[in-house]
């Protein structure tokens, strides 16, 4: 099971006022939630935050018409809505994750149900959206029994409207920290849907629960200014074990990444198109496992995941 935290707060992580409302946080942010759960079987709520979006208006509800949502509440209630479950239990929420087949989760709030889930130690990463709102007073993003856990920087998005977005990935308590990324290289300006295609399939490739993956379809939604996206590309670097070069087309910026793999004795696999030439500098790298080429991807799929294994 895949579950992300996603939040919405003020720079200082308050998630409400004292007496619950949200009024500082910007509309945007339910947009970016509904943009998210494209990619989720389900959406997950307390039940005092379900109320509280039920009180905004029936748009807001009928948004989540074609969603999974999942409300958690101690007492017997029911909603009059087909996509609506509530459960009163963790041993609840799976027994019907189970019964519907539900694999990638989406937590959304409030303050107890994230830590409910944070406790439960399944929660894979955390995702906050900091508005541009400082208050001293409110609700916390995380609330109730005491528990601790240690977070990995994975990426940092501005978002529209001076939100910015910053994505965390949850270490185990008793994980040692070491090197689990898999980063896929590649063109990024001239990539087309071709290319697009390939870095997704490459994507898929990669075991998302033994590795953290970065990849070119990352750097397209970034940002940030020239001077950010390269501290971005040297600070993904940092914690690697695997790099899989994308070569078909030629980047200067990708050949920076590599050289740096060099410095850092990261191992790189290369692939790319028959047909495609690679330069004797990258044939001559000392840190260079192979260079594959290929038809299709899914014909060197166990090449690459020998690699990676």
């Amino acid at each position: 099971m895949q579950v992300t935290v996603e939040m919405a707060s003020s720079i200082n992580g308050l998630i409400a006022y004292e007496n619950g409302s949200e009024d500082f946080l910007l509309e945007r942010n339910y947009q970016i939630m509904l943009d998210f759960l494209k990619e989720y079987d389900c959406l997950v709520w307390g039940n005092t935050t379900f109320k509280n979006v039920m009180s905004w208006g029936s748009d807001y509800i009928n948004d989540l018409k074609d969603v999974t949502v999942i409300v958690f509440s101690k007492s017997d209630v029911k909603y009059p809505y087909d996509n609506v479950i509530v459960v009163n239990s963790m041993e609840h929420f799976y027994k019907v994750c189970e019964e519907k087949n539900i694999n990638k989760v989406f937590v959304s709030g409030g303050a107890r149900t994230n830590t409910m889930f944070m406790k439960e130690d399944i929660v894979n990463e955390v995702i906050i959206n900091y508005n541009p709102y400082v208050l001293n007073k409110g609700i916390n993003l995380f609330e109730g029994d005491f528990f601790e856990k240690k977070l990995v920087l994975d990426k940092v998005v501005r978002e529209q409207e001076d939100i910015l977005q910053v994505w965390y990935k949850v270490l185990n308590n008793d994980e040692v920290y070491k090197k689990k990324r898999v980063l896929i290289t590649g063109s990024v300006l001239t990539a087309d849907n071709s290319s697009v295609e390939t870095y997704e399939k490459l994507v898929s490739l990669i075991d998302a629960d033994k590795y953290f993956i970065s990849s070119p379809l990352d750097t397209m939604k970034f940002q940030g200014n020239d001077l950010e996206r390269y501290e971005r590309a040297m600070n993904l670097l940092k914690d690697t074990k695997y790099i899989i070069a994308e070569m078909s087309t030629i980047s200067t910026g990708q050949g920076m990444e590599l050289q740096e793999a060099v410095n850092l004795n990261i191992p790189v696999l290369v692939i790319a198109k028959k047909g495609s030439k690679i330069s004797g500098l990258v044939r001559g790298c000392q840190n260079l496992v192979d260079i594959i080429f290929y038809d299709n991807i899914e014909d060197i799929s166990d090449e690459i995941l020998k690699f990676v294994s």
